[in-house]
């Protein structure tokens, strides 16, 4: 429980700290946050402040303290209720205020929108239990996932090319500054792949790194990594060619967690939607690495289904390259008056600064905007 009543050393009380006062944090150590999210003091503050009302009841050794605020003011004052059978935890009841959320005045989130984000978190917080009810769907809907990221993986992975997802996890000691004490990194990933389903997705401290970040860049690099050296290995590739993650991202399904204390996380910005850490984006890459190298090499019979997958996917970008290549070579070539494009039609102007080009939608179109143009400065090309 969130801890309610008089604060001796602030001369406070700890619920004006925790509601009403920014930055209002712990230390930043180790003993205080472990692998904490937010550090500042800032969330559970600018969440009162954006409210219409909010109701916390906080019960810890066997009373429950209670208070009101409404438009980011506390009413009236802290009540304080016996309560000996109820368990410990805090509860927070809360309506977005819509004087400050203007743009979504009147506006009920969908049910899915609260399921996918709390399905997310009970897929990284292995056996945990949590159950959600909305007045749409009319009943509860727990969703818990024993095996954690792995269950999850299993379910998303439509047309999956392996009977389980593989799942790998490690730890290190490291440093992101040679002057720092080092902190520990754990890892952990589940990974399959799908000829109709693709999705990669990357936590740190149960925070989903939508914005990539040094974890995507350690992923596309160490898996591309893996299955080249793979292929070279075994023979299956030349030691010249390179494999790409482009090739094998189309039938990816990856969960990527990592988690590390709190105060030695460097995220890119306050969304905490990427983080920048050094050591992060080498351990990672790493872990990817040797994850999937000894998954390609202990499970032969289909990781030789997968590659042979990959390998059509790396045929077929070579080829879309060289068309690709063929046609800007092509372009780049002058166009003189015996190759222009069909229908094109040229103006007088020569001077690259005046000319205009109109890009129009079929011959009727053409027809009309070639008798109202400035012949002088306007070209036209149907399409």
């Amino acid at each position: 429980g969130v801890p309610m009543g008089w604060n001796d050393v602030e001369k406070k009380w700890n619920w004006e700290l925790v509601f009403c006062t920014l930055y209002a944090s712990g230390k930043y150590n180790s003993s205080n946050y472990g692998e904490s999210l937010g550090l500042n003091g800032l969330g559970a503050t600018a969440m009162q402040y954006a409210s219409e009302f909010m109701d916390v009841y906080s019960t810890r050794e066997g009373k429950t303290s209670y208070m009101h605020f409404e438009k980011g003011k506390p009413v009236g004052s802290l009540k304080v209720l016996d309560n000996p059978n109820q368990r410990n935890g805090t509860i927070i009841k809360f309506k977005p205020d819509p004087d400050v959320f203007i743009n979504i005045k009147n506006m009920a989130l969908p049910a899915d929108y609260y399921i996918n984000l709390l399905r997310r978190q009970a897929m990284l917080h292995d056996g945990l239990t949590i159950s959600f009810w909305h007045d749409s769907i009319g009943k509860t809907i727990d969703l818990y996932y024993p095996n954690g990221i792995s269950d999850f993986v299993n379910l998303v992975c439509e047309n999956s090319m392996l009977k389980e997802a593989a799942h790998y996890n490690d730890h290190k000691m490291g440093t992101d500054k040679e002057d720092e004490e080092k902190y520990e990194l754990k890892m952990r990933c589940a990974f399959s792949f799908s000829r109709s389903v693709s999705l990669v997705e990357l936590y740190h401290n149960g925070s989903h790194l939508y914005e990539g970040g040094v974890t995507l860049e350690a992923l596309k690099f160490g898996i591309a990594k893996a299955f080249t050296d793979h292929g070279v290995d075994t023979a299956k590739i030349n030691k010249s060619d390179k494999i790409q993650y482009k090739d094998i991202e189309s039938i990816l399904v990856f969960i990527g967690d990592t988690s590390a204390p709190g105060y030695r996380t460097y995220f890119k910005n306050q969304t905490k939607a990427a983080i920048i850490n050094p050591f992060i984006k080498q351990a990672f890459m790493e872990f990817v690495y040797y994850s999937v190298r000894h998954w390609l090499t202990t499970d032969k019979i289909e990781s030789d289904r997968v590659f042979s997958e990959v390998l059509a996917n790396k045929a077929a970008r070579e080829e879309a390259d060289k068309v690709s290549k063929k046609v800007v070579q092509s372009l780049s070539k002058n166009i003189g008056f015996g190759n222009k494009p069909k229908k094109f039609v040229d103006c007088r102007s020569k001077l690259p600064f005046e000319r205009e080009l109109f890009i129009v939608e079929g011959d009727s179109a053409l027809g009309s905007c070639k008798l109202a143009r400035d012949a002088g400065f306007q070209a036209i090309m149907p399409v």
